[in-house]
């Protein structure tokens, strides 16, 4: 895995912590929920310098605060995505969203044209996927907000969750209370309308068998955007920029190079 030296930058009213490696073709990697931008590491490595890669640290997440975490939606998420290639003057970018950072890369890539196109991993959809328990989260967030020792129970719940998915164990309570907060309000309606609106090249790459998002979504995806390049790969993973990173690299570099 490649794990550099984490830089700051200061983005508007963030202080995004993110790595920079390679050369070649701007790509910027969003993570997902609850993640940081080490979740790339192995894909880093896969690239192999062929690809000028850039980890940012969604705020509240990693190494990025956030002052108002109770404040937090997509939009302020997608919005320092955006306010993130602009402060660092990036054109011709290739936006990859992993998980629930797909339709925040989505939103991103519609509010600049310094886009140029998205990869989706394993993405959140135009529907409610099985990894997506937003019921639970909000009784779970209900809970957190009652009373410390309820807030312990709901954490000591939603800790093997995420790990279950395959999300770090590393992560703080502070990151996986704001992805249920976030994950709780997710609108996949608002996903597909904007898949239909985007108009950007568009890949596609997704498991057979991931634990959290089902075929189906992958498919409503698809149907939403019906000239994107879909990238199919018979395993159980919902990480495919770890299990697969090679594969997924190469792919992305030779997609990358003939758009």
């Amino acid at each position: 895995p490649l794990d550099p030296e984490p830089r700051e930058l200061e983005v508007h009213s963030w202080r995004l912590s993110y790595t920079e490696t390679g050369s070649g073709r701007t790509v910027v990697a969003v993570h997902g929920l609850p993640a940081t931008s080490r979740d790339f590491r192995w894909l880093d490595a896969a690239f192999a310098g062929r690809v000028h890669l850039y980890r940012p640290d969604l705020p509240g997440f990693g190494g990025s605060p956030i002052e108002s975490p109770g404040s937090a939606t997509f939009t302020s998420m997608a919005e320092s995505v955006r306010a993130f290639c602009e402060v660092m003057d990036l054109d011709d970018v290739i936006l990859l969203g992993h998980s629930m950072g797909g339709p925040i890369a989505v939103e991103a890539a519609l509010a600049t044209d310094r886009v140029a196109g998205v990869v989706l991993v394993n993405s959140a959809g135009p529907r409610m996927h099985r990894g997506n328990l937003w019921r639970a989260y909000r009784i779970a967030l209900w809970l957190m907000d009652l009373h410390p020792w309820t807030r312990a129970i709901a954490l000591a719940v939603t800790r093997p969750v995420a790990r279950l998915v395959g999300f770090s164990k590393r992560l703080a309570d502070e990151e996986l209370v704001l992805a249920a907060r976030l994950a709780s309000h997710y609108e996949p309606s608002v996903m597909g309308e904007r898949l239909r609106r985007m108009g950007k090249p568009l890949l596609v790459a997704w498991a057979t068998a991931d634990p959290a998002i089902e075929k189906a979504v992958t498919d409503q995806i698809l149907d939403a955007a019906p000239g994107a390049t879909a990238l199919r790969f018979d395993a159980r993973s919902h990480n495919l920029q770890s299990t697969h990173a090679t594969e997924l690299a190469d792919a992305i570099v030779d997609w990358a190079s003939a758009g």
